[in-house]
């Protein structure tokens, strides 16, 4: 069902209904950096994370603010620190608050065909914590299936100086139950991805399939778009994107499988370990599609997977680009339930394109948050979008006008969503990038909490 929403005003001034802005905040970091993420924990404290990238080295940033974007003083150096990694072109992936305090960052290598990954873990107080990997800071880096070296991993970078986790925005970093936690390393377009799973204090976990981590992807003929991973209750783990193989038809269809916990492919999801889907699972006209993507997941109340993306459709020459929200069962297979077995897709009237892809979000009522974005033309102009759905896929009335929330960063004529959360009480944070237009040196980043009104 393609569900579109004609364009309203915006939110009055004023106003105290869930959708609405409580904060706005830039990110107290030297810009620009335009991939910011969030992690939060508590209702007071929220850690932000952004990356410098360089041809050698990355430069991490770590923050801690109050919900207004006042720094903690008592965090760091002032309210922030500054770490060097020894990652290129480096990007962060995940910011995860620790069980006991401090929180633990990765930073991957934004190259497709480098599989490398440095997580640096930070003490409550702003310090690198002595008891992970070699003071404070570990490398792990994969080599690509099919070369003739050793996968190898290797600690240190430089001496330079789901316990209360939010929900959301499932994408490369996820703990489990035990004190280990997976990592993620792939885009969305392949062609190689590297699953790990690591020890608390950031050592590879050889349980898992002997080495640590799973891989797979060829340059060629087999390619794995791997995106976002979601760790259930039983620790198995489900991951997401997009498989692209030559011989057949279609060549590109989104995916999701998932591992036990010894690292093998758990046979018992979708058809013997994977589920595919093309334009029937969207209930789109096969020679309609032109392209669609899995970006974000979340985890649902009975063991299955809600997951973000885009669809866009082509008629002659005319392409229309939606919101793509799409919900597993445990097996694999689409919800009953939720939108009669087929992905929604969802488009705002009169517009250039409609997005998901800023993130996603399930409350504990069962009702789903979604982010992204609405342009009007390619490069002009672009709104942020945040839209709540009903555990059967129809809008939530409540939220915003009519079910979504169109919104800009301050002075900003190009915006774009990097990551969203829900915190305990039901807020929504949504960290984006905005500026006057689409080259990356113009654009800041900064931070919006919604209320929620769960």
């Amino acid at each position: 069902m393609m569900e579109r929403q004609e364009k309203v005003p915006a939110t009055q001034a004023g106003k105290t209904a869930p959708g609405d802005t409580e904060y706005e905040f830039l990110l107290p970091f030297p810009q620009p950096m335009t991939r910011p993420r969030m992690a939060v924990p508590s209702d007071e404290w929220i850690y932000l994370a952004n990356v410098e990238s360089g041809m050698d080295v990355s430069t991490l940033f770590v923050a801690r603010t109050a919900r207004n974007g006042d720094v903690d003083t008592s965090f760091g150096r002032g309210g922030w620190i500054a770490e060097f990694v020894e990652i290129r072109f480096g990007e962060p992936i995940g910011l995860w608050v620790r069980e006991g305090g401090g929180v633990l960052a990765a930073v991957k290598d934004s190259v497709d065909s480098r599989l490398e990954v440095a997580l640096i873990c930070f003490t409550e107080a702003g310090e690198l914590d002595s008891t992970f990997g070699d003071g404070g800071k570990i490398i792990h880096r994969i080599e690509v299936p099919g070369s003739s070296s050793e996968s190898t991993s290797s600690k240190a970078a430089s001496d330079v100086a789901e316990h209360g986790q939010a929900a959301g925005s499932g994408t490369a970093f996820a703990a489990t139950g035990d004190g280990t936690f997976y990592c993620l390393l792939g885009t969305g377009n392949g062609p190689f991805y590297a699953l790990m799973r690591l020890q608390s204090d950031g050592t590879l976990d050889t349980r898992f399939n002997g080495t640590g981590y799973v891989t797979d992807g060829e340059w060629a003929y087999r390619q794995w778009g791997a995106t976002s991973i979601v760790v259930g209750s039983d620790a198995r783990v489900t991951v997401l994107g997009e498989f692209y193989d030559v011989t057949a038809v279609p060549d590109r269809r989104l995916v999701a499988w998932r591992f036990d916990q010894d690292g093998s492919i758990d046979r018992s999801f979708g058809d013997d370990g994977y589920a595919f889907f093309d334009a029937d699972a969207a209930d789109v006209a096969p020679e309609n599609l032109y392209q669609m993507s899995f970006d974000h997941a979340a985890s649902l109340p009975d063991g299955g997977v809600a997951v973000c993306g885009a669809l866009t459709t082509v008629s002659g020459t005319t392409y229309q680009r939606f919101g793509l929200l799409a919900c597993l069962d445990a097996s694999g297979k689409p919800l009953d339930t939720f939108n009669r077995g087929k992905f929604l897709l969802y488009g705002v009237m009169g517009e250039y394109g409609t997005d998901f892809r800023g993130g996603i979000a399930v409350q504990g009522d069962g009702k789903i948050v979604v982010g992204g974005g609405v342009s009007e033309s390619l490069v002009t102009d672009s709104e942020l979008l945040v839209a709540r759905f009903q555990p059967s896929g129809s809008r939530d009335l409540t939220f915003g006008d009519g079910g979504a929330r169109r919104f800009k960063g301050k002075g900003a004529q190009v915006n774009y969503m990097r990551h969203l959360l829900i915190d305990s009480k039901g807020n929504i944070l949504v960290a984006a990038i905005g500026g006057p237009n689409n080259s990356g040196s113009s654009m800041w980043p900064f931070v919006f909490q919604l209320t929620g009104g769960q």
